[in-house]
């Protein structure tokens, strides 16, 4: 199983060299790595609203939604650290960004559709951290886009466990 904090432990800070000064200035990157910034903040607060409106119906599915909040709150960090050394700028238009729901199925499960909701989210992750790891050859931001990676796909096989 994963290494998941159980809700009474604590959760040792995960290592992280500082990265300023370590890595290329590179605009084109940094402002690639915005919307996965603005994103992993929205998802934050929809875990943290998935794991409140689903504690009555399932505490398992309640309690894995707030191990990946915490765990995103990292990668938000670990995102704005690398923004900002490579040569970018935090910027917070989260009011302007909307999510379409085109193509989306109707769930009467609310449980269900929370945890698709989250697979969906880790999935489109996933997707851009490696197409982004694609177009750089710095081996320090690829390192750290893989462990932001590897973070993603732990998120998404804990929530893929649960739809089971």
């Amino acid at each position: 199983m994963n290494s998941y904090p159980q809700p009474n432990q604590a959760r040792p800070p995960r290592f992280r060299p500082p990265l300023e000064g370590c890595v290329a200035k590179d605009r084109y990157l940094s402002r690639a790595l915005e919307s996965c910034y603005i994103d992993s903040f929205a998802s934050i607060a929809a875990n943290i609203y998935r794991s409140l409106t689903n504690a009555g119906r399932d505490r398992t599915a309640a309690d894995a939604f707030d191990a990946i909040a915490t765990e995103e709150l990292e990668n938000f960090r670990t995102l704005g650290e690398l923004i900002l050394a490579l040569g970018g700028e935090l910027s917070f238009g989260i009011g302007t960004r909307g999510r379409g729901r085109s193509g989306m199925r109707y769930e009467t499960d609310p449980v269900r559709a929370a945890l698709q909701s989250a697979q969906a989210e880790r999935q489109r992750n996933i997707d851009r951290y490696e197409t982004l790891m694609s177009r750089t050859g710095d081996r320090v931001v690829r390192s750290v886009l893989a462990g932001l990676l590897s973070s993603e796909r732990r998120m998404y096989e804990r929530l893929n466990a649960l739809s089971e």
